[in-house]
């Protein structure tokens, strides 16, 4: 049998000026440094993050032994591969204690006692072609909700990863993201002062006198992004919660352990799931039941009535439409009609899915196992996340986004049909 190939080592040296410079930075700098990090996919990002962030947390400076408690916080934009939430996902996180390993090891709850994530919005698989209101919204929301968090006491550093996406973003939104963002410092890993990471911040980080620091890319070994995003997704539905922020495996197949669902009722005033949102590609309102039932969802809490347009010329224009709405349903989710199944397909435009930062967050993702038309439920798999989730819920209504499956396999769930092939095979 031949044996599994040995990784290359991932050698730092050429960053320790860096993360030493960045360190003493964390200590003088009064409100604490915000460091934009960026670069191309498997660049060494994600190390990088967790190397600058220890190295803040196990610091025993003299400032930092009177400080009660020392926290960084990490805004990661990365939709592809998050390193604390699950794929497809954007997070505003605090973290307190030291973080290793890859990002699959390590995923955060909303409820954990030191590290933990303060918000999630959910926007799918991102190209820059696809950005529009609601990405730059979820972004501005985080950095809202991060400048509220930062008032506390604590020299805390903020390290936000930039992605891919936002490479092309025209001058007015990058603009407006780095008067939000307000960094101190930038880091690219890419050895070219030129890079295409830098494009829509190197003028502005010239105009403000931020400094820019470009870092030579390690050699490492790359794992294909699809792979990446099955072990992340498997990590993400596997792992249960446990005390002093420890995660355990639960080896069973997700799709067979039936006893570990979440019921929600799709119908009336006081329905659990009010809108169920589609992102990418077209599929027609009938086609709606096919496309849900076996597929991975986000999970969004909504404050619903203040979705979507509520004047009359919007509502005239809707009933325009060639749809079949439920009455009630003005009442609680503009933009909802009704498919055969009676289940709330929300009908969007090419501005996202009409989700408003402000009023929606994440709660996190679940696989849809079935769909009970006769008693209006939708029945989910939230793997170690459910008992959250469903405290969570207490009281507010959700929409469920489903994020199509990508050209390379992305958000498909062969990895959940695997799973139980492989238990019948043992």
């Amino acid at each position: 049998m031949k044996s599994p190939k040995r990784f290359k080592e991932l050698h730092l040296d050429s960053w320790r000026p860096s993360l030493a410079s960045g360190y003493e930075s964390s200590i003088s700098s009064a409100p604490g440094p915000r460091l934009l990090l960026c670069g191309r996919r498997s660049s060494g990002l994600s190390t990088l993050l967790r190397c600058l962030v220890n190295r803040t947390l196990i610091s025993d400076g003299p400032r930092r032994r009177n400080e009660q408690s020392q926290k960084a916080i990490v805004i990661d934009l990365d939709t592809s591969l998050p390193e604390f939430s699950p794929p497809g996902t954007i997070s505003l996180v605090s973290l307190q204690t030291p973080i290793f390993g890859p990002a699959l090891s390590h995923p955060l709850s909303i409820h954990g006692s030191s590290s933990r994530i303060l918000k999630m919005h959910f926007l799918g698989d991102v190209e820059a072609s696809d950005i529009c209101n609601l990405q730059v919204e979820c972004i501005s929301d985080l950095l809202s909700v991060e400048k509220q968090f930062r008032r506390g006491p604590g020299n805390a550093i903020t390290v936000i990863l930039a992605p891919k996406w936002l490479n092309d973003v025209g001058g007015v939104v990058a603009s407006k993201l780095w008067a939000e963002m307000a960094p101190t410092g930038i880091v690219c890993l890419d050895h070219s002062t030129a890079s295409a990471h830098l494009r829509p911040w190197k003028s502005l980080a010239e105009s403000t006198g931020c400094p820019i620091q470009n870092l030579p890319v390690p050699t490492s070994d790359r794992i294909a992004l699809v792979r990446e995003h099955d072990l992340q997704m498997q990590s993400y539905f596997h792992s249960v919660p446990s005390g002093a922020d420890r995660v355990f495996w639960d080896g069973r197949p997700i799709m067979a352990d039936t006893g570990a669902e979440i019921t929600l009722g799709y119908q009336g005033r006081h329905a659990g799931v009010v809108g169920i949102a589609l992102v990418s590609g077209h599929v027609a309102l009938e086609d709606t039941y096919d496309v849900l039932e076996g597929s991975i969802v986000a999970i969004v809490a909504v404050k619903a009535r203040s979705i979507g347009p509520w004047d009359d010329e919007a509502r005239d224009a809707q009933d325009a439409d060639d749809r079949r709405l439920d009455v009630e349903d003005r009442h609680i989710l503009p933009g909802v009609a009704r498919t055969e199944e009676d289940l709330p397909r929300l009908m969007t435009g090419e501005e996202g899915f009409g989700l408003p930062a402000l009023n929606s967050e994440c709660l996190g993702l679940g696989f849809v196992t079935r769909i009970d038309i006769a008693q209006r439920q939708i029945r989910l798999k939230a793997g170690g996340a459910r008992h959250e989730i469903q405290e969570r819920m207490q009281g507010q209504q959700v929409v469920l986004v489903l994020q199509k499956a990508t050209s390379d396999g992305r958000y498909k769930t062969d990895w959940a049909r695997r799973e139980v092939e492989q238990i019948g095979r043992e």
